[in-house]
């Protein structure tokens, strides 16, 4: 019997499953494409997780120093991140609710995607991701 607990774990491993491959369908490089695995499964190596793990150094953003470096802040509340957006100016409306949560980020990005039918968009997003 599953608990509510496994359900919500299990609902969240089918929207990985679906968002991978969403992303390994992308006209992009491996490297990116592995990138943004890592980020899914939240296992890209930021400041927050090397101080959770081996508990040397701090948690917080080298960049700017204000807040923890999660895979979120790095990406959508960093400033440097913001100057890179507003540079890009590639816009994603709606989207601004789930910055807190990369995978349901990314799975906004591939339903507009779907809408939209612009991959274009999507590989710029990833670039975007990457060099930040």
């Amino acid at each position: 019997m599953k608990t509510a607990d496994n359900g919500a774990e299990s609902s969240r491993a089918n929207q990985q499953t679906s968002l991978w491959n969403f992303t390994l369908g992308l006209k992009i490089k491996q490297k990116i494409k592995h990138f943004i695995w890592k980020c899914l499964n939240r296992i890209l190596p930021t400041d927050a997780i090397f101080h959770s793990r081996i508990g040397k150094g701090t948690p917080n953003c080298t960049r700017c120093d204000k807040r923890v470096e999660t895979t979120e802040h790095i990406f959508f509340f960093c400033e440097h991140a913001d100057t890179i957006w507003k540079m890009a100016q590639l816009k994603w409306d709606g989207l601004e609710d789930t910055r807190n949560d990369f995978l349901k980020w990314w799975d906004l990005i591939r339903m507009a995607i779907e809408e939209r039918n612009d991959q274009e968009a999507t590989k710029i997003t990833a670039f975007i991701l990457w060099h930040i």
